[in-house]
């Protein structure tokens, strides 16, 4: 399973190269490193290096407030263009298809019902006006077209 997600995320950055070190962290280097066994017996079965390697990848670090610190750290003259930038990065990455496994209507009802934008948008509106700011955000609807129909 690590190796699956290893992979998975490697291809990401690698389909989204375009968008690094802009408005996702830069891909330095995949690394994988073996475990010390010690003295003990390693099985040679097929399979048996997946168990006894450590994958990983080494990406840029942005430092920086986390959304939910953002309101304490971050002057408040900056919310609404800050929060505009991260849901662009989200409609960005999202055309890109980084999750398209499935068939394109499955992968759209899958982005329809996971509103990644959203995430950012609605849930910055809710917390930012507990402090008084009335944040604009008006979702792409992007992925409509896909959402289960009941």
């Amino acid at each position: 399973m690590c190796s699956d997600l290893f992979a998975t995320e490697t291809r990401a950055y690698v389909v989204l190269q375009s968008l690094q070190g802009k408005q996702i962290p830069k891909l330095y280097s995949t690394v994988t490193l073996p475990l010390d066994t010690g003295s003990q017996v390693v099985s040679s079965k097929a399979g048996a290096e997946n168990f006894l390697t450590i994958s990983g990848i080494l990406i840029e670090y942005i430092s920086g407030p986390t959304s939910s610190d953002m309101a304490e750290v971050i002057p408040r003259e900056s919310w609404q263009v800050l929060i505009d930038q991260a849901v662009q990065i989200v409609r960005s990455y999202s055309r890109l298809g980084i999750l398209n496994k499935d068939s394109e209507a499955d992968w759209g009802r899958a982005k329809s019902g996971e509103d990644e934008e959203g995430a950012i948008g609605a849930v910055m509106t809710t917390r930012l006006a507990k402090l008084d700011f009335q944040l604009e955000y008006t979702p792409s609807y992007e992925w409509i077209q896909y959402a289960a129909r009941e």
